[in-house]
């Protein structure tokens, strides 16, 4: 396998994202709090209206000429790194669970700053 510098970018960027929403709600900072609350629902939309995948996990599959291949990112992970094989269907829920998850415990920070 040849190292692909573009697609190792979008997955870094993607790696980065999915790391910023499940765990940003640690910060204090207000700006990142907003910006979880703001693009959970940006997020879910995004997903809704391509297939249930994000753009960077077609462009990743297109920059490495897999886009044949099934599944998602961060199933593709999971069966990688924890060998655990994950359906569609159940990254989706973790996804959103996740997601939705962070978002609240950030608006929760937030209105307790406000107090």
């Amino acid at each position: 396998m040849s190292f692909n510098f573009p697609a190792e970018i979008v997955k870094i960027l993607h790696i980065s994202i999915i790391l910023y929403m499940t765990l940003g709600w640690i910060s204090h900072n207000t700006f990142i709090l907003y910006s979880i609350i703001f693009m959970a629902p940006l997020f879910h939309i995004h997903w809704k209206t391509n297939n249930g995948k994000c753009i960077l996990t077609n462009i990743e599959k297109k920059l490495r000429n897999n886009e044949k291949k099934e599944g998602t990112f961060i199933g593709g992970l999971s069966s990688r790194y924890f060998k655990i094989e994950l359906s569609d269907s159940t990254v989706s829920i973790l996804a959103y669970t996740i997601m939705y998850t962070s978002a609240a415990i950030s608006l929760l920070k937030i209105v307790m700053q406000i107090k």
